[in-house]
């Protein structure tokens, strides 16, 4: 019988995304973007590389895309967290703290319940510790990154479509301990 815990997180902090100026072509767009990234590093001290959620000052910093990160924070280092952004000539910075519903999936079944819903390699050479996806898992759409080897997982999730994604996950970890995913 595989050990797997999956719950929601209770405290999910602020969400806080973030897409640096200059998107575009030209000497124009580069020299606002990379003002933009400056500021973004002067705030949050890193950026984490392409797919990777970078940990930095108690906060997790993911990588969305080249031009769009996510910071999560505690909620008293989020409303400061925005000021400071947006002092720094960051870019477009937005709360999306109720745009999510939080959900921790760990334990030794967790790879298989993600292989019977999602198309990605979670075997830890290809998504290991920092790894981040967006990705669709049952048919919703997801934010999924591994934050520790046990595995850990942390998924975020719409919040019209959570109810719906644990009653899934619920089942597969039935077919799981039932022995019918492998």
């Amino acid at each position: 019988m595989a050990r797997l815990r999956f719950e929601p997180v209770r405290d999910l902090g602020a969400l806080t995304a973030v897409r640096p100026a200059g998107r575009g072509q030209g000497p124009e767009a580069s020299g606002a973007r990379a003002r933009a990234l400056g500021g973004l590093v002067a705030a949050l001290g890193a950026l984490p590389g392409e797919n990777r959620v970078a940990s930095v000052s108690g906060r997790e910093v993911l990588w969305l895309g080249p031009d769009e990160f996510l910071i999560a924070s505690s909620l008293e280092n989020g409303s400061d967290l925005e000021q400071v952004l947006r002092a720094t000539g960051a870019g477009a910075v937005i709360d999306l703290s109720s745009n999510w519903v939080g959900f921790d999936l760990a334990g030794d079944g967790a790879r298989a319940v993600l292989a019977s819903g999602c198309s990605i390699d979670f075997h830890p050479r290809s998504f290991g510790v920092g790894s981040i996806a967006q990705t669709s898992m049952a048919r919703v759409p997801i934010t999924i990154w591994q934050r520790s080897p046990e595995p850990s997982y942390r998924i975020l999730v719409r919040p019209s479509l959570a109810s719906y994604l644990a009653a899934w996950v619920a089942d597969a970890a039935g077919s799981l301990e039932a022995g019918s995913l492998e």
